[in-house]
């Protein structure tokens, strides 16, 4: 039992040893005694001692990093819409005779998408202008009888009750001509609806009837949507709601269209948040003259929400990570030309830009930094660069670009 406990307590002690010499000799240990050694070099005025010669001077990119004006935004995903988007079905019931429009191809207001078979709506209508005729020529024939009843009324000839008759079957003949004639533009309605029309200039995006199907009211006919303009609907919070107002512009990226920024504007906010998102829906139109954002596309809609504050970023491969804590190799002069610093500093990410960093804490602005090669570098390198970013001339001259 002693000899089990007593292996235990070497093998412990083995592990804390071990564990105690890989900490005194990692890079983080290694730069802390540097920079040490420098720090008391120059509290006591005696030249540091330089790095050892494995540390040769390396070519790198320098950036300076600037406190710059950010709006605060909220990037949020979505979809493209249509502006306009209806499903087209039949009116009447019959059988196609002819298919006028192509599906996928652009067609104007009124045109027709397809012809349905019209005889028996044909016949109707005959039937209602026959109809017509004869109500039109009873109504004449009432008329002339209820002149000549006055006129003989006026002579004393026919009687009141004579006049009577006239007069009510005069006013029948009337009603009987618009009844017909509401019958006639009723047929001729029915007869216009078996050529089945778009209601709005468009795209055909659905049409899959060919001649000889047949159709009965309601069935669908096709779909047509409007892409003049795009129409998208994203969902913000109480806190972002309050900051946007209609008519407030807006930029939106399409992942198809790289680099290109489409500018719209907001047209309609909801006042009551959804009830399983607990978010409120922002409607946003977008102009879409030339055709170029199509329904379905996916973007990025870039919300103002907030007033501008000043923040620090740089790109995230200037920023190296150990055991979770970001580093960063900051130039700084020296006797004998530049060399590197390495500092830790506090990150957090940017929304929607992976490449990008927000620094909170560990850099002042107007400092510059080692973009490339970091991996390379160890605390204290000498390193050499086009230029000499550390002067302002340097700074005028554009070699480290700033972050936006």
């Amino acid at each position: 039992m002693n000899r089990t406990r007593l292996t235990v307590l070497l093998i412990a002690a083995g592990a804390l040893v071990g564990g105690a010499l890989l900490y005194c000799s990692s890079p983080a240990a290694v730069a802390r005694r540097e920079r040490e050694v420098r720090l008391e070099a120059a509290r006591s005025g005696t030249e540091p001692a330089r790095p050892a010669a494995g540390h040769r001077a390396l070519t790198v990119d320098a950036l300076q990093v600037q406190r710059r004006a950010r709006p605060v935004m909220a990037e949020i995903p979505s979809s493209l819409k249509p502006v306009r988007a209806v499903s087209v079905a039949a009116e009447v019931e019959g059988r196609v005779v002819s298919v006028d429009a192509v599906e996928h191809a652009p067609i104007e207001a009124g045109a027709t998408l397809l012809s349905l078979d019209p005889t028996l709506l044909e016949a109707a209508v005959r039937r209602a202008e026959a109809a017509l005729v004869r109500a039109s020529a009873s109504r004449r024939f009432a008329k002339l009888e209820l002149e000549r009843q006055r006129g003989l009324a006026e002579r004393r000839i026919a009687s009141p009750a004579e006049l009577d008759r006239a007069e009510r079957e005069e006013r029948t003949s009337w009603a009987v001509v618009a009844d017909a004639e509401a019958s006639l533009s009723e047929a001729r309605a029915w007869l216009e609806k078996t050529r089945i029309r778009a209601p709005f200039a468009g795209v055909v995006s659905w049409l899959d009837l060919e001649v000889g199907a047949y159709l009965r009211p309601g069935d669908r006919v096709a779909e047509i949507v409007d892409i003049s303009g795009i129409e998208i609907e994203v969902g913000v919070t109480d806190r972002q709601v309050v900051a946007l107002h209609a008519g407030d512009r807006v930029q939106v990226e399409v992942d198809v269209w790289p680099g290109e920024e489409f500018t719209g504007e907001i047209y309609r906010i909801g006042r009551a948040a959804d009830d399983q998102t607990q978010q409120y829906p922002v409607e946003i139109l977008l102009p879409n003259p030339e055709e170029q954002l199509l329904p379905g596309m996916l973007g990025l809609v870039k919300l103002r929400v907030g007033a501008d504050r000043r923040v620090l970023q740089l790109p995230r491969r200037a920023v190296t990570r150990e055991f979770e804590v970001d580093y960063v190799f900051v130039l700084v002069p020296s006797a004998d030309g530049r060399r590197v610093e390495r500092r830790r500093i506090v990150t957090r990410g940017v929304p929607f830009r992976p490449d990008l960093l927000e620094v909170t804490q560990g850099l002042e602005s107007g400092e510059w930094l080692a973009v490339s090669r970091v991996r390379e570098l160890r605390e204290g390198q000498r390193v050499e660069f086009r230029g000499d970013p550390l002067d302002a001339s340097a700074a005028q001259s554009g070699l480290g670009a700033g972050t936006d």
